[in-house]
């Protein structure tokens, strides 16, 4: 059946799909030409796909703590590269996920070029630290305190740092970790992960330090494969 909201939805996804090969100025125009006899209608789509317009500049602005490396290094589309719609909301997803900001906008304006355009993303930073303190009791452990210092985007480069205590009648644990999503801004990860523990178990004392390793590759943008490594030295004591 001939519906105009379906004509309208199939400009809107045609001029998508030349969007994302670079023509930004695609100009769409339905003929329509109706056969009263038959009660039908012949719809001709008009496709002026115009010039290939590409990325002039990236601005980006509002960052007072995160650099801009940590946001340029999540924005899919390249300067002097080819405009693609689907690679600019690739890119705010990217850094939505991030979960740095309170708002972001990523939208290309116009230039005195009519082939060009400038990117601008404008960002507003967000508290990343976390201080937290908790208590409680458990059957195993009798009572407890934890506390812990957290920050996900430390100095603004997008690593991570935590320090952690845990005590309670028979265990006493201290944990420092580090992580950083891009060694050398390249998509490989690694963190590392330190702790000291003294735990008190029913027929023995066990003291413990160790440290965990961790080193990824980036696949995706959802995906990551790496390898974990754990070292420990311990020590067995008061054994009934």
């Amino acid at each position: 059946l001939y519906n105009r909201d379906n004509i309208r939805k199939d400009i809107l996804s045609i001029t998508d799909l030349y969007s994302d090969k670079g023509y930004a100025n695609v100009d769409i125009k339905p003929l329509i030409d109706k056969n009263a006899e038959d009660s039908n209608v012949k719809i001709t789509y008009l496709i002026d796909k115009k010039n290939l317009v590409y990325f002039n500049r990236i601005n980006i602005s509002g960052n007072y703590k995160t650099r801009d490396k940590v946001i340029r290094r999540e924005i899919r589309v390249e300067e002097q590269g080819l405009y693609s719609k689907k690679e600019i909301q690739r890119s705010f997803k990217n850094l939505n996920r991030l979960d740095y900001f309170e708002n972001i906008d990523v939208k290309p304006v116009k230039t005195a070029k009519e082939d060009e355009l400038d990117l601008n993303v404008e960002v507003v930073d967000k508290n990343t630290g976390q201080l937290s303190f908790g208590a409680g009791y458990s059957s195993d452990e009798e009572g407890f305190v934890t506390a812990e210092i957290k920050e996900r985007n430390l100095w603004g480069k997008g690593q991570t740092g935590k320090i952690s205590a845990r005590i309670s009648t028979k265990t006493v644990l201290y944990n420092i970790a580090f992580y950083e999503p891009y060694i050398m801004d390249t998509p490989i990860s690694g963190g590392v992960e330190v702790y000291r523990e003294e735990k008190e178990y029913d027929y023995y004392d066990r003291d413990s330090i160790g440290y965990k390793g961790t080193l990824g590759y980036k696949l995706f943008d959802y995906a990551r494969i790496g390898i974990r490594h754990r070292l420990e030295s311990f020590e067995v004591s008061d054994v009934e």
